[in-house]
């Protein structure tokens, strides 16, 4: 059994099954975004493929707990589009001239507008 107060440095690896790693995936899938989830499901396989080569685990138990799906998603980008009314409340018409547009641009990245 894997104890509720077990840290990385004490919980036997080699006892977690399916189940267990279905629960595993379903709380860091939840919790990080995409890509990191996916990192930390690969080294999650990588102990368990490792507990196997050192005789811990079945190579049957091991497959199956390492078969979990993988982390499905997108991020948003960072930044987006602002909508005519923000422009307008920053100064910008439709489409301001050139030299405006930089001046306008550099009062919202120091803070001025």
């Amino acid at each position: 059994m894997v104890s509720a107060e077990a840290t990385e440095l004490t919980l036997p690896w080699w006892a977690l099954d399916f189940a267990r790693t279905t629960a595993i995936r379903s709380k860091v899938a939840a919790r990080f975004a995409p890509a990191t989830a996916h990192r930390m499901l690969a080294a999650l396989r990588g102990v368990l493929k490792a507990s196997f080569k050192l005789g811990l685990i079945d190579s049957d138990k091991m497959t199956r707990a390492c078969s979990v799906d993988a982390v499905r998603g997108t991020r948003v980008p960072k930044g987006r589009a602002l909508s005519r009314g923000e422009l307008t409340l920053i100064g910008y018409g439709s489409h301001p001239p050139e030299g405006q547009r930089k001046s306008h641009a550099n009062r919202v990245r120091l803070g001025h507008g």
